[in-house]
């Protein structure tokens, strides 16, 4: 499981560049279909879609249980930039971190009838969420506004008193996710996808050529053979492009283009790192992260790495480094709070702006869900990336499945078409 990074943590995707050898690749990637992992819970809708429709669970997603392109992250750029209903993911992320803090605050040890955080965060979240006219103002109907002021009068009501906003919101959020899922299944934008079109109806096009030439020239009808190959890669293109998919860049490897938005990103010429920040995987690696009850001052020096690269040691050196950047106030308060497995860069390790809530357990007076750095919708990009974009690594299984059967269907129908239009042009 990858739980997400920080949300408000805009890099530009790392770049994949074509390569040759990938080629190499190609008969194996055709001829062996890519597995969904067993983690990942989806199912398939039926549609007469050419590639098959996923429906992929919104826990998961939110639980980070998915790669590239369809973490959490890529989820909410596509919220902001595209459908331009962020505020439906806000509201369940607040309120799932709200129920977690106000369990706990239930099963604490001396009970009381007020909590300071729990309180500023509600405080927050109305003034965020349910403020007529606020940016992320939630688009819920007036009898669900007037049954929640009166079912949540308290300074921090419990959570239960959402039951109905959360039904409705999460609602709108399922079905913003599957309209993602089903956009991801392109691998390309708008511009690259009418070029890849234009460069199939060409193919097409010169396909023919041996069959006019047969007829016109009156030469052996046997050379209309000819236009099999060429016809049938022309139209493949044209059926790929027609469901989204570049059969270029397929042929590159599990890749796509950046978006709009991702392209205007600032670049960092990293690549990703998963690594474990859990005690026990610490454990298993012998490598525990120094963590004392009292705030050291300026982080250690890492030893230089020997010649012989030793992952368990680098691994050790990046995750040590992690905790020496983390902020002195929360860096003292992490002890008593367990670690679970997170997604990072090598650029989150020395950038201590990009730490995000999930990465640590703040401390009491500051544990709620922060309000203060969401993005809300930025009209104003380009729709699509330009035809020669720069692309970057699929990770994801389901998408590259998605890819390999547009391509491998398209692929068996361009060649039936081609094979009877080779028979009639042969028998006429």
């Amino acid at each position: 499981m990858f739980p997400p990074r920080s949300l408000s943590n805009n890099e530009r995707p790392s770049l994949f560049p074509y390569q040759l050898k990938e080629l190499k690749e190609l008969p194996r990637r055709l001829f062996r279909s890519p597995k969904s992992c067993a983690s990942q819970r989806v199912g398939r809708v039926r549609s007469f879609r050419l590639p098959s429709v996923y429906s992929v669970r919104l826990e998961d997603v939110l639980a980070g249980k998915h790669l590239p392109p369809l973490t959490l992250h890529d989820f909410e750029s596509y919220l902001v930039h595209d459908e331009r209903s962020s505020e439906n993911l806000y509201f369940v992320l607040w309120l799932n971190d709200y129920t977690k803090e106000y369990q706990e605050w239930n099963r604490s040890s001396i009970p009381s009838h007020y909590s300071s955080s729990l309180a500023y965060s509600y405080r927050r979240a109305k003034e965020t969420f349910f403020t007529k006219s606020a940016t992320l103002e939630l688009n819920l109907n007036a009898d669900t506004l007037v049954a929640l002021s009166a079912a949540a009068p308290r300074a921090h009501p419990p959570p239960s008193s959402f039951a109905d906003v959360r039904h409705q919101i999460e609602s709108m959020l399922t079905e913003s996710l599957q309209t993602f899922v089903r956009s991801r299944s392109a691998n390309a934008g708008r511009n690259r996808v009418l070029f890849a079109i234009f460069i199939g109806l060409v193919m097409m096009v010169i396909g023919l050529a041996p069959i006019l030439s047969s007829v016109l020239q009156s030469k052996s009808r046997w050379l209309r053979v000819a236009a099999l190959p060429c016809f049938w890669f022309g139209a493949t293109t044209v059926i790929c492009g027609l469901h989204g998919v570049c059969i270029i860049i397929f042929l590159f490897g599990d890749a796509r283009q950046l978006t709009a938005y991702e392209l205007a990103c600032p670049q960092v010429p990293t690549t990703p790192h998963y690594i474990s920040s859990h005690p026990k995987r610490h454990s298993q690696l012998d490598c525990t992260p120094s963590i004392s009850s009292k705030c050291p001052g300026d982080p250690e020096t890492p030893e230089p790495l020997s010649d012989t690269f030793d992952i368990q040691k680098a691994t050790c050196d990046l995750v040590q480094a992690t905790f020496n950047d983390i902020p002195p106030k929360l860096r003292c308060d992490t002890e008593a709070a367990p670690f679970s497995e997170h997604f990072l860069r090598a650029s989150d390790v020395h950038s201590p702006a990009t730490i995000a809530p999930f990465l640590l357990t703040p401390p009491p007076e500051d544990r709620h869900f922060d309000l203060d750095h969401l993005l809300s919708s930025e009209p104003g990009l380009s729709p699509s990336p330009p035809v020669f974009g720069p692309l970057t690594k699929v990770l994801d299984r389901i998408c590259i499945q998605t890819y390999w059967e547009t391509v491998t269907r398209s692929a068996a129908l361009a060649l039936l078409a081609a094979f009877i239009l080779v028979v009639i042009a042969v028998a006429a």
